[in-house]
């Protein structure tokens, strides 16, 4: 998201925080990222039974430590850990108990996060991510017309398997299988591995041929997608 006066964060429809562009540390760019660094919001507060300015403390030492980890915490958090541990009576299952449910999220089904962002008080962009569930393919032509002058013309084909939320399987290496109907030859093997999600092909018009044809992809676990193909 760029561009945006600022950014609200969900979890599960749930609002957690704004965030502004760190306009300081990046002072040098026309559009500065927005950094999210809190994933809790005020969700230790409401729903734990510490006082306000102990929830506020113990959030504080969660979100940190889901940055850069416990090892690597501030000294200064250390002592407000082990202050916290004394004054709430905590246990050190009592603390993993808290990270579980505010930084790991065990025990959620499903945790999906929402980014909106503004500009100028209306919303401009909106994103989601979570567990990829579903799938599906996305094929998209550089162009969807060739025309034979000189020689014949040709595209690149972009081929990506999606999930739900629009984000790229990269772990998958499945085999898409390309055909094409009368019209269209495939520059290179007709069976072709997603790297990272993501593949492509090169097609090429055929010799005299006018008119609309066909390209197919097709995979064995998520279906088949067509595009056509203006040959002019």
């Amino acid at each position: 998201m760029t561009n945006c006066d600022y950014v609200e964060l969900y979890k599960n429809n749930r609002y957690i925080n704004k965030f502004l562009p760190d306009r300081k540390k990046y002072h040098y760019l026309p559009h500065p990222p927005v950094i999210i660094d809190d994933y809790i919001g005020d969700a230790v507060e409401k729903n734990e039974k510490f006082k306000p300015k102990d929830a506020a403390a113990i959030k504080e030492a969660l979100r940190q430590a889901s940055i850069v980890g416990f090892a690597h915490l501030p000294a200064k958090t250390f002592v407000t850990v082990g202050v916290q541990m004394v004054k709430n009576h905590l246990k050190y299952d009592d603390l993993a108990h808290l990270w579980n449910v505010y930084v790991s999220n065990w025990g959620t089904k499903q945790v999906i996060y929402t980014f909106k962002g503004y500009k100028d008080g209306k919303l401009i962009s909106e994103k989601s991510i979570g567990p990829s569930l579903k799938f599906s393919l996305e094929v998209t032509p550089d162009k969807n017309v060739l025309s034979e002058k000189e020689t014949y013309d040709a595209t690149r084909v972009f081929i990506r398997l999606l999930d739900e939320f629009k984000q790229p399987a990269q772990y998958t290496q499945a085999v898409v299988r390309i055909e094409v109907s009368p019209g269209l030859e495939i520059l290179g093997p007709s069976n072709v591995a997603l790297i990272g999600g993501t593949t492509g092909v090169y097609v090429r018009n055929a010799h005299l041929f006018k008119g609309l044809s066909k390209l197919t992809v097709s995979t064995e676990d998520y279906g088949t997608e067509e595009i056509e193909i203006n040959i002019i």
